[in-house]
């Protein structure tokens, strides 16, 4: 009977040896940080023995915080950087741009000259629809430099420097030539700047005799016509 008691005693100190164990695994603290509960770390006090051997010892916190904030900042750059050939690919667009828009913009001095035509055009039509209405004489003068518009009311010559359309106006660019013609006849021209101002009266009858302005820049020639009615048209060259 002994001998069948014998081996249950030993099974049993053993079961109660690791019953012990097993409680004193369970009571050791748990260190209260959320990464050391999520890895199962001890408490500070318990951490003694592992702090002895750092090779078993867990990572610091601040080391660990350290390397997460190296590795966003790397991505970071990463995302949100330039290359320097990017750069100068995108100056380059740039400069390429600015000129084609720069060219699409210059304006053609062909074109300058014959808007230039036009509007001297209109304001000489202006010019004798006030002189038949106000029955009061209005003259034009032009040089190579500009040209101007002139009231001879009572006899006086009075430069209509306040009128907000028959003000005195400079040519965008300087001629080489300007012409009247009157009938087809040639009356006056100008090819120097020292030359004297032409002169054309606007008559204040309604019907006018025909008569021709022409200009020209060194690049295009362009000739304003007016009918016997007084009224004015850039003509074909």
């Amino acid at each position: 009977m002994s001998a069948s008691i014998a081996p249950r005693l030993m099974t049993e100190n053993r079961e109660d040896r690791l019953r012990g164990g097993t409680a004193s695994l369970s009571q050791t603290p748990i260190c209260d940080h959320p990464r050391c509960a999520l890895q199962g770390a001890p408490a500070p006090a318990a951490r003694s023995s592992a702090s002895r051997n750092p090779a078993f010892a867990p990572p610091r916190h601040s080391q660990v915080s350290q390397q997460r904030t190296s590795a966003v900042a790397a991505l970071r750059g990463q995302a949100f950087g330039f290359t320097l050939l990017e750069i100068l690919i995108v100056l380059v667009l740039i400069a390429v741009l600015t000129s084609v828009i720069s060219l699409s913009t210059a304006r053609d001095p062909r074109q300058s000259l014959t808007e230039q035509a036009q509007r001297l055009g209109l304001l000489l039509t202006l010019a004798s629809d006030e002189t038949r209405i106000r029955q009061q004489p209005i003259s034009w003068e032009g040089d190579l430099k500009g040209y101007r518009f002139l009231s001879e009311a009572g006899g006086e010559r009075r430069l209509l420097g306040d009128d907000d359309l028959l003000h005195e106006r400079a040519w965008q660019r300087p001629l080489t030539r300007l012409a009247i013609s009157r009938e087809g006849q040639l009356q006056q021209a100008l090819l120097s700047p020292d030359a004297a101002t032409l002169r054309l009266s606007i008559g204040r009858e309604w019907v006018q005799p025909r008569w021709r302005i022409e200009m020209a820049d060194g690049v295009v020639d362009v000739a304003v016509e007016f009918d016997e009615n007084g009224i004015g048209g850039v003509a074909n060259r």
